[in-house]
Parts: C-alpha cells; sequence; structure tokens
C-alpha cells in the first residue's frame, strides 16, 4: 500500500530536521547546523528545487517541535500548485548536469528521457542531443569540478548509524521438502563492526527484514541513523514510519552508489568467504543453516576487526560505549503497523477490507487513521485521530445497535 505524497513530503522533512532536534546541541550549533543543510542538494519528493533556504528549514524545525508528530511536516498545499517556471538554456543545462550525476553510468540519452519522465524537465525545456552532449565534453578529460565528493568516514560512536542489507544465500530445504534461495538479512553497527543481528529467511520481504530489524532492536538498542539501499523491503511504509515514531532517522543511498554502504558490503564479502564457502556439499534446512550462522556471527563478533585497531573486536568496542544505548520500547512491533485513513460516515462506521466498523462518538464526517497488522487487519484495527487513540474498531454489531437507547431518541 503506498504512501500519499503528503506522507512522503512529510517522512523527507522529517529527516532534513532530524539533526536539530538534538536538545543537548550547545548555543548556536543548531543555526550552524541549519547553513550546513542548506549548503547541500537533495532530492525533494515532487518538486525541482534540489537545494532548501534557512527559512524553510526553521519553519519546519518549529512546527515538529511544537507538535512532536510528523502529520505537522504535512504541506497544506499550495496557491501556485500547477505552475511551471520557465528555464533558461543555464539553468537547463545545469539540471541535466545534477541529474546526470545522480543517474549512474547510463547513456546520456537515457537520461533525458528518465529526467523528462520524472518531471525534472518537461519535452519544451531539452536542447537537442548534440548540445547536451556539449555540456560534458570539458569534463570528460581532466580536472572534472562534477565529480561526486567521496570520502572515508566512520560513526564517532556505538548506535550513531546502522547500516544494513539483504544478501542471497544458498539453496536450501524448507519443512515440506520445498527448495529456496535464502535471503541474509544484517544490521551492522558502523562503529564498532559489530553485528546487531542478522539470519537467513525464506524471502526478501519487508516483513523479514522487520524481524531481523526487531531483534536487533531489542539486543543492542535503537540507532540514530539507519542506511538502506533503495530496495523494495526497505522501503515499505511500515519500517519508514516505525522508525519515524521509534526517533530513529532513516537516510537511503543514491542509486547505483553502493560504495555510501561500505561496511556492509564489506561484511557480505567476509559471509561469501568465509561462511558460505565453508559449508558442506549436501543441502541444509533454513533451520539448520541460522544455527551454523548463528555460531558464526558470535565468532566474528568477538575476533579482532581490522577496522578497529589494537587488536580489539566489535563486542569489545560496543561494550565500551554502553552509555550510548537507547533501549527499545516493550511495544516495539505497534510502531510498525500499517496505516490508512478512512472517512467517519454519519452512522459512526467506516468500511475496511469489505467489513464495516464501528467508531466511537463524536466523529462523523472526520477523516481518522487507521493501523493495523497484515495478518489480522480487521481483528488488530486501532483508530486514531489527531494522533489521540480512539482505541479499537470492533465490527458493527447492527442487532445490538437496533436495541440500544441512543442519546436523542430516535433510531
Amino acid at each position: 500500500m503506498a504512501i500519499s505524497r503528503q506522507e512522503e513530503k512529510a517522512l523527507f522533512r522529517f529527516n532534513i530536521i532530524f539533526p536539530l532536534i538534538d536538545s543537548t546541541l550547545e548555543k548556536g550549533a543548531r543555526s550552524r547546523m541549519v547553513r550546513e543543510i542548506c549548503m547541500k542538494e537533495y532530492t525533494i519528493p515532487y518538486s525541482r528545487k534540489r537545494t532548501l533556504c534557512p527559512t524553510t528549514v526553521w519553519k519546519w524545525y518549529r512546527d515538529y517541535t511544537a507538535s512532536g508528530t510528523i502529520d505537522s511536516l504535512a504541506p497544506r498545499g499550495r496557491s501556485d500548485k500547477g505552475k511551471r517556471r520557465s528555464i533558461s538554456d543555464e539553468a537547463m543545462a545545469e539540471l541535466i548536469r545534477r541529474y546526470r550525476a545522480s543517474s549512474g553510468e547510463i547513456p546520456m540519452k537515457r537520461v533525458v528521457e528518465k529526467a523528462i519522465q520524472d518531471g525534472v524537465l518537461t519535452s519544451s525545456d531539452t536542447l537537442c542531443m548534440s548540445g547536451i552532449y556539449s555540456i560534458f565534453k570539458n569534463e570528460r578529460n581532466g580536472f572534472q569540478p562534477s565529480q561526486q565528493d567521496r570520502r572515508a568516514y566512520r560513526a564517532p560512536s556505538i548506535n550513531q548509524l546502522w547500516q544494513s542489507d539483504c544478501l542471497h544465500g544458498p539453496t536450501v530445504l524448507l519443512g515440506d521438502g520445498t527448495k529456496i534461495t535464502a535471503k541474509m538479512f544484517v544490521c551492522i553497527d558502523d562503529r564498532s563492526r559489530l553485528v546487531c543481528f542478522a539470519a537467513w529467511y525464506k524471502a526478501e520481504t519487508a516483513a523479514c527484514y522487520m524481524d531481523c530489524l526487531w531483534n536487533a532492536f531489542k539486543l543492542r538498542g535503537l540507532p540514530q541513523k539507519a542506511y538502506y539501499d533503495n530496495g523494495s523491503s526497505f522501503r515499505d511504509e511500515r519500517i519508514r514510519y516505525g522508525c519515524a515514531s521509534l526517533g530513529v532517522q532513516i537516510v537511503y543511498a543514491r542509486p547505483y552508489r553502493p560504495q555510501g554502504k561500505g561496511v556492509v558490503e564489506r561484511f557480505n564479502r567476509t559471509v561469501r568467504q568465509q561462511f558460505l564457502s565453508m559449508l558442506p556439499s549436501e543441502m541444509l534446512t533454513l533451520d539448520e543453516l541460522n544455527a551454523r550462522f548463528e555460531k558464526w556471527i558470535d565468532a566474528y563478533n568477538r575476533r579482532p576487526h581490522s577496522g578497529l585497531g589494537g587488536g580489539m573486536s566489535p563486542l569489545q568496542c560496543y561494550l565500551g560505549e554502553l552509555k550510548a544505548v537507547r533501549p527499545a520500547p516493550d511495544d516495539l512491533p505497534l510502531h510498525f503497523r500499517r496505516s490508512d485513513t478512512r472517512l467517519v460516515a454519519s452512522d459512526r462506521t467506516i468500511r475496511f477490507m469489505s467489513s464495516q466498523l464501528e467508531v466511537p462518538l463524536g466523529y462523523s464526517g472526520r477523516k481518522i487513521e487507521i493501523r493495523y497488522f497484515d495478518h489480522d487487519p480487521v481483528g488488530t484495527c486501532e483508530g486514531f485521530f489527531e494522533g489521540r487513540s480512539l482505541g479499537m474498531l470492533k465490527p458493527v454489531d447492527k442487532h445490538a445497535n437496533y436495541l440500544a437507547h441512543r442519546k436523542g431518541g430516535g433510531k
């Protein structure tokens, strides 16, 4: 179930202002961070703009701190919606240059076609291909001012940044005799290189990754940021809203740029070389594979890591900074439910999954949010209005309603 444009924009704005929410920032640090934010370029949802102005960032920050909810960051519409500014050849050339840098090594003609499809350009904006090729003629040789700035980095403390990925592994047997390709999900701490949790699953789905993520949260606490690629299992709305409600910022890598996830990519290579290469020739079951993998992960976390220095192991590094751990709440799964909106009818009911659910008195004609689990959508449906729970919504009992006394009389 796709999220709306308003929710997509609200999530983007939350990621922008997330560093400003820290109450421990020194005087002047927040203003400096806003200036740094506005110096960078972004892919803004449903917008051709690539930069932000300080006034806008401060407004988002004030709106969020005033209410404390992501809903306050949802835009309320624009008066100039549907209008388009005309752009000069120079501005259009700069747009193509930036879009080319974020599109990977694909043919220039495909870059222009993709820019038109994505709404970055319109057909009336584009130059002839010879003109577009001339834009990049001087960039192919010698100094390249548009070259992407890549730098080696490392989080200053544990649980500041986790990296996750999915790795396709060996063929395994299920209980019913079915053969599948096992998929490994992993959460690894950038600072200590500790594998917070990793396991092999039946499929590369959001549900499987959430199981990995919840186990990691329970074992190692909540990180400040989580770094993912653009796989569909990581972009599921439940993960995005669940992490946001827990105060965990999600950062997505640029498409075709795996270099930013160097820690987890290096771990994947280690798994291939040191674990998968040592598996027996006979086919294992999924449970047997996970039993072997659990022992291997425990040994991996306890042996010295070359990236840490001094003969330190990931577990030693992690345990040395336990003061940075933020425990996960007991009601962890409740933060990762699906979300949708419904308009309450005049008879205090909503339609959901071919069922009619009853809403408490006072919300007729209002839009409410509903949250639920996939395994039992109707039985786990909870209503919310302006962030406040309305309780579990039960199916309508029309016979009981017929006999019930109504406020003000009448049926």
